[in-house]
């Protein structure tokens, strides 16, 4: 695998170097642009360049996996055609959350994910073997999301369409613009209250991002309803986060306080204890009796010694 790479584990979550995160939320900041990327692949799969080019792959899958289902050959074929067409073009960077774009499309579009006798992963699997087959930068995007995760984008991208239909009538803003501008702040409101004003999720992120869109067109719009200002994420409560420390430390204390006078676990802690103690004593002990017979030892040895000595000088 390539370095840079998210690496997919068994539990369709990604290793992305700090923690684990379940495949598709890290989509939330590309959503507004779904509808571009989804143009450009319509407008990939009906142009002839490169149609020909990878049909072998396609058949080859079909042929060993999905027998007699034309299904599955007509949505591989083109598969196929965008990725010509990706590879066609010098996007650079923009290349990754083109992939993740079209992973999305593949999760979720009936003509990709939906195909009689065969369920989604199946299908998956398929399109992420064609891609690595052909050696594309898209195979590390392709892999099945979480149902959860699915709905949270979808409602990010209705929350991106119903904006866009605002700002599409400019200031000249009806009922059904109104209409429109109250369910972004449906959509929006239903999350942003797990969000803090310095989350790193990328769903809070993609959220501020749209608060501030979405306030910058409407300080024009007129709506009966006061619908220009959205709700801000959360203030974090430092003096809370200083506290919750000290409670958990009184907590503690007060239960072992209470474990000790009034259950057997303080009976029973004391004899532990008492044992101890006893260890020691004894340990003690014994180190200070090896620590007397070592030096008479030692004193019985200096006084042959200095007996020697005398001996020898008086000779």
């Amino acid at each position: 695998m390539e370095d840079g790479e998210d690496e997919l584990d068994v539990d369709g979550t990604v290793e992305d170097g700090i923690h684990n995160q379940m495949e598709g939320e890290d989509y939330y900041s590309y959503v507004s642009l779904f509808p571009e990327y989804l143009s450009n692949l319509k407008e990939s799969i009906t142009e002839s360049i490169g149609a020909d080019t990878y049909t072998t792959q396609c058949h080859s899958i079909y042929s060993s996996k999905f027998p007699n289902s034309e299904e599955f050959l007509t949505s591989c074929n083109k598969v196929q055609k965008h990725l010509t067409y990706l590879n066609s073009k010098s996007f650079g960077t923009d290349i990754y959350p083109r992939c993740k774009h079209l992973n999305y499309l593949l999760n979720t579009n009936d003509n990709y994910c939906k195909i009689s006798n065969y369920d989604k992963t199946q299908l998956i699997d398929a399109y992420k073997e064609l891609m690595r087959n052909l050696n594309h930068l898209c195979s590390s995007y392709v892999a099945p999301i979480n149902e959860v995760v699915l709905g949270k984008i979808k409602d990010i991208q209705n929350m991106n369409e119903y904006l866009d239909k605002v700002k599409a009538k400019n200031t000249s803003c009806n009922n059904e613009c109104c209409s429109n501008a109250k369910e972004c702040i449906r959509i929006y409101s239903s999350y942003i209250d797990t969000c803090y004003v310095d989350s790193t999720d990328d769903l809070c992120k993609a959220l501020q991002i749209f608060k501030d869109d979405y306030e910058k067109h409407m300080v024009n719009i007129n709506c009966r309803e006061d619908i220009k200002i959205l709700t801000p994420p959360k203030e974090r409560n430092s003096g809370v986060t200083v506290l919750i420390p000290f409670f958990m430390i009184l907590v503690i204390s007060i239960c072992s306080f209470i474990l000790y006078k009034f259950t057997p676990f303080g009976s029973w802690l004391d004899i532990k204890m008492q044992k101890k103690k006893n260890i020691l004593k004894n340990l003690y002990k014994n180190h200070k009796l090896s620590g007397i017979y070592k030096n008479e030892q030692l004193n019985s040895h200096n006084n042959t010694f200095d007996i020697q000595y005398q001996s020898l000088r008086n000779s």
